[in-house]
């Protein structure tokens, strides 16, 4: 392969991490000082089709068309993929196929999320999944959100995602601040890809959710995913509407997902049904649509959003029971679309610290069955904890004072096939777990 092939922007991509051992082929940082300091070679390119063409043909049949990597290979990719602190220059090809960006994923993915596991299969799959930072709305102000998350960035996280909420689950959390400002600042404060989790059909129209969506994967292409969930009372009750039940609120969720995805397309969409859109087209368009996933916690839930969403969203639990959402999911129609997962976890540096932590803070949310859906304000879900015990908290978050133990939990997720997990530190001290992880825990998942 010619160096031509290969655009000049992405021959210039910084190599900020010494490479590893791929198939007895070493993979090297340059030297600093050398005449091919920062350099993406020729052969990387070629090393990645050789690896993944063979892997693909071996395991899974030959692609449904040409893998035209080189011409469409772009620099967010490779800065992104490489800042992010993996080792593998091939597998950010794979990347670009999983994480839906452009025309490399047009090009390169025969089966969306199949290249990932395709070269997971040869790396390691703790190689292939990015660890994110969950920015907890209800817990923290904006600005200080912004603060962290560019220390995340700088600690080594490769991602991160932004909660949406209108009130805090509890009062001793206290914030809420508007999620979508914040997603501007923090995407251009960073480099991080981001996603976001919201309920259309309520407080947000679709028409604007979908804009809102447009707007920063224009700006920022290829860094921003959504996505849609069914709703939570505490946020969604305040226009008035009444609080409709699960079953209504999937059907409402459908309706304003296939008018968002077909908005995100570039169509002209009027509807009338739970939700209505009178002659609704955006003007702004990204170049590709940012994915579209959807949310789910129960194995219905989940195979529910399979039919027509891009990829999963869950929460951590036993590896079992998520074992059974990732299956439904894919029942349901999510065959080789991504996993993510949002990590609720807390450590701190006793194993007192971390359990009191994670009581003050986020007690709220071991509520089980519909609760969590139905209460409709801080006051309600702080009488409905108010027997909650700390001892309680462990069978809904990871707790532990030991970061290996930490190490173990998030390796039972990859092992699932999760291909993002967004680590929710429940606890205030943010700083101290950036630090903590971005030393001990990220390193060890990417070996």
């Amino acid at each position: 392969m010619s160096r031509a092939l290969i655009p000049a922007q992405a021959q210039q991509a910084p190599v900020l991490k010494a490479c590893c051992s791929l198939d007895n082929r070493l993979w090297r940082k340059p030297q600093p000082g050398s005449n091919n300091e920062g350099w993406i070679g020729p052969v990387y390119a070629e090393v990645a089709q050789e690896v993944l063409v063979h892997l693909a043909h071996a395991r899974h049949g030959p692609p449904d068309q040409p893998l035209e990597y080189a011409e469409h290979l772009t620099p967010p990719s490779i800065c992104l993929f490489q800042r992010s602190g993996h080792s593998i220059v091939a597998a950010s090809f794979a990347l670009d196929a999983r994480w839906g960006r452009g025309e490399t994923a047009r090009a390169f993915a025969w089966n969306q999320g199949r290249a990932g596991r395709v070269l997971g299969d040869l790396v390691g799959d703790a190689l292939m999944a990015r660890i994110g930072y969950h920015c907890s709305h209800e817990q923290f102000p904006p600005s200080e959100l912004l603060q962290l998350i560019q220390a995340a960035e700088a600690a080594g996280f490769d991602a991160a995602m932004s909660s949406d909420h209108f009130r805090p689950w509890g009062p001793a959390q206290g914030q809420s601040g508007y999620a979508w400002s914040f997603l501007g600042a923090a995407l251009q404060a960073t480099r991080l890809p981001l996603g976001v989790i919201s309920a259309p059909g309520y407080r947000y129209h679709p028409a604007i959710l979908a804009q809102a969506a447009a707007t920063l994967a224009e700006m920022y292409p290829g860094r921003l995913w959504l996505c849609l969930g069914s709703g939570q009372r505490l946020n969604e009750d305040l226009t008035g509407v009444a609080w409709p039940e699960k079953g209504e609120r999937n059907a409402r969720l459908r309706e304003c997902a296939d008018a968002i995805r077909a908005l995100l397309r570039g169509e002209r969409v009027s509807h009338y049904g739970r939700v209505t859109l009178v002659d609704c087209e955006l003007y702004t368009l990204p170049k590709t649509p940012p994915l579209l996933l959807g949310a789910a916690v129960s194995e219905a839930s989940a195979e529910f959003v399979g039919g027509w969403a891009d990829g999963l969203l869950t929460v951590s639990g036993k590896p079992e029971q998520v074992r059974r959402v990732v299956e439904a999911f894919r029942r349901g129609g999510g065959e080789g679309k991504p996993l993510y997962m949002q990590v609720g976890l807390n450590w701190a540096s006793s194993e007192d610290e971390a359990l009191w932590g994670a009581h003050e803070q986020w007690r709220y949310n071991v509520l089980g069955g519909e609760v969590n859906w139905e209460l409709r304000s801080p006051a309600d879900f702080d009488t409905a904890t108010r027997h909650v015990k700390p001892e309680d908290m462990r069978g809904s978050l990871l707790i532990s004072a030991d970061l290996n133990q930490h190490v173990e939990w998030l390796r039972e997720y990859i092992a699932l096939g999760f291909e993002e997990l967004q680590l929710h530190q429940v606890d205030r001290n943010q700083h101290a777990f950036i630090e903590a992880f971005g030393a001990k825990v990220l390193p060890q998942l990417r070996i």
